[in-house]
């Protein structure tokens, strides 16, 4: 009775005290297992003392029990089996009564229908399905009876144990008395394949001459059948048919309209930007269907490769509008110049996340959710999950998982061990001869196809809805890998011994559904737990005009969805717009790494002198305004920001986020005065204040560009800028915030630590006059040392010690935190400050010649422009002439900045870029570059001029690496407007 379920017991109820065993708590969770208990009576009883049960009179799979009694019975064992091409195989022996049975069952189920296909592929599948079962239970036996085998080594042990126990009726018995899940689960397995290969064999005989004319083969005689994919519902999977005559077809247990009405549309996109289309030979009956063997084809040349990615541009588009998921690389065969997706399943993704948020954070967050990044195609910056992206996927690349293979196979030694996981071959890119051309070499293609596509959806959209109806699909619920590894571990010996015990590794979900889902949770996880019983991938799926979702035990959720998948596709096809568009482009194109102009444009701008900086920056704020998200009353605003590959929403801070867009907005208010800007800058305003307002302890930062201190600085700028008192009051408010965020900060650096907090204390102090953020100050440099030392090794006599594993440059490194050093000596004259600023800054200096790279040489963040920055500052403090020798090649510095100025090629952010450096230029010598800087308006005025925004900082809306800094960057250098705070040296 021990191979029964709980579910499949009816316990004798006592008042025995519940004791669950602490192995439970650890392998699935204490909550987990306090919740099941409270739920599900016979798991609390299973773990109560001295319960007793009894088997329910009805068994829950009658195939099982038919199965059983033949097995009993024996009269199998005279089937004849001749299977020469496994004999060879691991553990085989112990398989050889199954496949007698499996054809016994065959035939008096279904007569002799499946008779010649037992030795083209039905063997191969059942050993593999037994053996996934059985294998890790035979590893352990042969472990726990190594003493008592006999050879002289581990091979010949191996062997002993082959012909000495696995060949014995009596130890087999035995071990299905002590494994009696090993048992059930084997003849349920056997159940499983040998119905599923007589309905697909039905399916092909009844099929075969329409399958013959739609995919156009010549001849139908099956020479080999190759199990492809996950099982699931009851053992359904694909196959792979071979003929004769070579051909190849698959048969695919599901709905397959979804596929042919895609690639009906996918033409409709691909004649629209003028290619050709691609006929995908497809035979749809409803619950089932065939489909052509799409082979890889390499490119004739070059303009293949393009027609190639202007085509993913299309897939792209589609696949955004249709919400498709599960795109993956092994989906994807470069067919020639058509890329092909052979297993379109998952439409409407996200249909049950479909709620109307209430703030512009949560808005941004579901239009990432629910962007062109959804499908899988693209990478996300994620590396773990951007090796499987249709577009970035590669065979042999290390997962970053574990993955259970058994090493010293064939012997006595042989164990299960994790290794590094790789991913399998792919053929998701296109080649010619033998190179291959990967994406990133052909933005400007993916893009055309995407912009085109998405156009035309959007101006015919009707076209698309009436194709989108009467379909059914899947819906992902959790990743198959999640399914796949929890079914493994349910056959490890600890589990196979009693029904309630594998039950229970299987229920291991049940509070994350719980969690996440209290209204369906229960169902969803009991339907799981039925279909992973049975060694299958759970399977949920919906009908297009339907609400309901269909789960594995037959069973189904009604009102699921708010809406019907239909309603749904017809809701994004007519939410496109031109604001989603530049969207959908900005974040394809920081996906797939940016692109630039054609060379030949270039150069147009380099000459063009009629522009207007006022414009400039205008547009740039209307383009802010167009792409930034809003709820839907309009009363907050946010933005999606991306960062060498990855997507995030922007935050509080002045980096990347609120602040910075604030200060932007502000100062171009107060350049010319705009009641729109007026009003995302009041927007920007309340979200800022309800920040400092709020009582939650500061989880944040304590940084000047990316911490807490960084507020105070945008309320102390904001002050600067309008001279309006209430700036300098919401400063002092959030100074609470800074000081409890300083004892946590282990950064240190000017960016994200207590270097940006110590300059940002000073300049409370030089407002209020206030001399506790004097004291504060000293604090958060106090914080710093401590931190130097323990990590870096650095005392507070900091000369002669080695510091070379602190970064360089004024962002993180020595530059940025001898500012704070050097200006806290100017307020406190206490030497040993001072002395650590020049120590910090001349570590700095050696670092920074010693790096060749060219690109992070004279830049802001980490190069020349900052360490001069900091020089300048220091030799405000030197009076004496001593440490010379550290200023040396101050002016030097400052030549080398204004002569390495490459307008075509350099970016214009503020962080890194163009404008960043002008800026600093302007703060050392008190000019501005002519060339340099009349350039940069050029350029910055053909890209807005062509609309090419992607071209500018990838279009990136941020301030430090981004538009809104690039926007102030033009303000403050503009001759005719007010005088702004030069934001890089935190002055006012």
């Amino acid at each position: 009775m021990r191979e029964r379920y709980l579910f499949e017991r009816e316990y004798i109820r006592k008042d025995n005290e519940l004791k669950i065993p602490s192995k439970w708590e650890k392998l699935i969770g204490e909550d987990t297992v306090k919740i099941l208990c409270k739920e599900y009576k016979e798991i609390s009883s299973f773990f109560s003392e001295n319960t007793q049960y009894y088997e329910q009179e009805a068994p829950s799979n009658i195939e099982y029990m038919e199965i059983l009694e033949m097995y009993l019975a024996g009269s199998y064992k005279s089937e004849i089996i001749i299977e020469n091409t496994m004999k060879d195989k691991l553990f085989f022996t112990f398989y050889i009564p199954f496949f007698k049975l499996a054809r016994y069952y065959s035939r008096k189920k279904y007569g002799d229908s499946l008779e010649k296909y037992f030795s083209k592929g039905i063997y191969e599948e059942l050993y593999s399905a037994l053996a996934c079962v059985a294998t890790r239970v035979l590893v352990n036996e042969i472990q726990f009876l190594e003493n008592k085998l006999v050879g002289k080594n581990a091979n010949e042990k191996y062997s002993t144990y082959v012909k000495m126990y696995l060949s014995n009726d009596e130890y087999i018995e035995e071990l299905f008395q002590f494994y009696p899940l090993l048992l059930r689960c084997i003849l349920e397995k056997i159940c499983s394949v040998v119905e599923f290969y007589h309905q697909l064999i039905s399916r092909w005989e009844k099929n075969v001459i329409e399958i013959k004319k739609c995919i156009n083969i010549d001849n139908t005689e099956i020479t080999k059948i190759k199990k492809v994919g996950d099982n699931h519902r009851n053992g359904k999977h694909t196959v792979k048919i071979f003929l004769k005559n070579g051909n190849a077809v698959f048969y695919k247990p599901r709905n397959l309209r979804i596929s042919k009405i895609y690639y009906e549309c996918l033409n409709i996109l691909y004649e629209y930007v003028g290619l050709s289309c691609f006929k995908y030979r497809i035979v749809d009956f409803g619950e089932y269907g065939w489909e052509e063997e799409i082979e890889y084809q390499k490119c004739k040349n070059k303009d293949e490769v393009k027609n190639y990615y202007v085509r993913m541009g299309c897939h792209i588009a589609l696949s955004y509008i249709l919400d498709i998921q599960d795109f993956h690389y092994e989906n994807l065969i470069s067919h020639g110049e058509y890329p092909v997706f052979i297993d379109i399943e998952v439409l409407c993704g996200h249909i049950a996340k479909n709620y109307i948020p209430l703030t512009a954070n949560e808005k941004a967050k579901l239009v990432v959710e629910n962007s062109v990044l959804g499908s899988g195609i693209l990478p996300r910056g994620n590396k773990e999950m951007d090796i499987f992206c249709a577009l970035s996927g590669k065979g042999g690349i290390k997962t970053g998982r574990k993955r259970l293979i058994l090493i010293n196979s064939k012997t006595s030694d042989m164990k299960f061990v994790y290794k590094d996981a790789k991913t399998k071959k792919g053929y998701n890119s296109p080649q010619i001869n033998h190179k291959e051309y990967r994406y990133n070499g052909f933005v400007e293609e993916i893009c055309l196809g995407f912009r085109k596509s998405y156009e035309y959806i959007w101006k015919n959209n009707k076209i698309f809805e009436e194709r989108f109806q009467n379909f059914s699909s899947r819906m992902l619920y959790n990743h198959t890998q999640n399914y796949s590894k929890l079914i493994q571990l349910s056959y490890h010996p600890m589990f196979m011994t009693d029904g309630g015990e594998r039950q229970l590794i299987l229920s291991k979900n049940f509070f994350f559904h719980i969690r996440i889902n209290p209204k369906n949770g229960k169902d969803l996880f009991e339907s799981e737990l039925y279909a992973m019983l049975k060694g299958d991938i759970p399977y949920f799926s919906f009908l297009s005009n339907k609400k309901e979702l269909y789960m594995d035990n037959h069973q189904m959720i009604k009102e699921y969805f708010t809406i019907t998948p239909e309603q749904y596709i017809k809701m994004r096809i007519e939410s496109l717009s031109s604001q989603d568009l530049y969207i959908q482009q900005y974040l394809l194109n920081n996906a797939i790494k940016g692109s630039t102009v054609h060379l030949e444009n270039r150069m147009n701008y380099m000459h063009d002198t009629n522009f207007s900086v006022i414009k400039i920056c205008k547009q740039i704020a209307d383009y802010l305004i167009k792409i930034g998200i809003k709820n839907t009353l309009k009363t907050d605003i946010n933005w999606i920001i991306s960062l060498t590959g990855t997507i995030h929403i922007s935050d509080m801070f002045l980096y990347e986020g609120i602040a910075g867009m604030i200060v932007f907005f502000a100062a171009l208010n107060e350049a010319v005065p705009t009641r729109a800007y007026l009003e995302v800058q009041n927007i920007l305003l309340n979200k800022l204040l309800e920040y400092t307002m709020s009582n939650s302890s500061s989880k944040a930062y304590s940084g000047a560009f990316c911490g807490e201190a960084s507020i105070i600085y945008t309320y102390l700028v904001l002050y600067k800028i309008t001279n309006e008192e209430k700036y300098i009051k919401y400063a002092k408010k959030h100074e609470n915030k800074l000081f409890a965020s300083l004892e946590k900060d282990r950064m240190g650096d000017l960016l994200y630590g207590n270097a940006g907090a110590v300059i940002i204390y000073l300049n409370m102090y030089e407002i209020t006059m206030d001399k506790k953020y004097i004291l504060r100050a000293e604090i958060a440099a106090n914080y710093i040392l401590k931190n130097l030392k323990e990590t870096y090794s650095i005392s507070n006599n900091i000369e002669g010690n080695k510091i070379s594993r602190l970064d360089r440059g004024i962002a993180h490194g020595g530059s940025g935190y001898s500012i704070c050093f050097a200006r806290l000596f100017g307020k406190t004259k206490e030497r040993k400050y001072l002395n650590i600023a020049l120590e910090l800054l001349k570590y700095d200096i050696k670092r920074n010649k010693k790096e060749n790279q060219r690109s992070r040489k004279i830049y802001w963040c980490h190069g020349a422009a900052g360490i001069v920055l900091a020089q300048q500052e220091i030799l405000k403090y030197i009076e004496d002439g001593s440490y010379q020798h550290i200023f040396e090649d101050y002016q030097t510095k400052i030549s080398m900045i204004e002569n390495n100025f490459n307008i075509e090629l350099d970016s214009l952010c503020l962080c890194h870029g163009i404008l960043g450096n002008i800026m600093i230029i302007e703060q050392l010598t008190g000019k501005i570059p002519c060339v340099p800087w009349t350039s940069s308006l050029s350029k910055l005025n053909y890209f807005i001029e062509k609309n090419l925004w992607t071209n500018l900082e990838n279009s990136n809306p941020g301030f430090m690496m981004g538009l809104a800094g690039i926007g102030y960057a033009v303000l403050y250098l503009n001759q005719d407007t007010k005088k702004f705070p030069n934001i890089l040296k935190l002055e006012l």
